[in-house]
């Protein structure tokens, strides 16, 4: 593992391999956008709404 990484996981969602570093401290850099995350979730409300109404 890379210096200051506390522990890593392997995932494994919607056919697609994820691997996730947790460090003991921030990271030197952050990305701007925490990458694809936040619109899984937009969606997840608007075709949950949509299926509602």
């Amino acid at each position: 593992m890379p210096d200051g990484v506390q522990g890593e996981s392997w995932l494994v969602h919607g056919g697609g391999f994820y691997h996730a570093q947790k460090y003991s401290v921030a990271p030197e850099h952050l990305p701007a956008e925490l990458h694809w995350f936040k619109y899984e979730a937009y969606f997840t409300w608007l075709s949950g709404f949509a299926l509602l109404g």
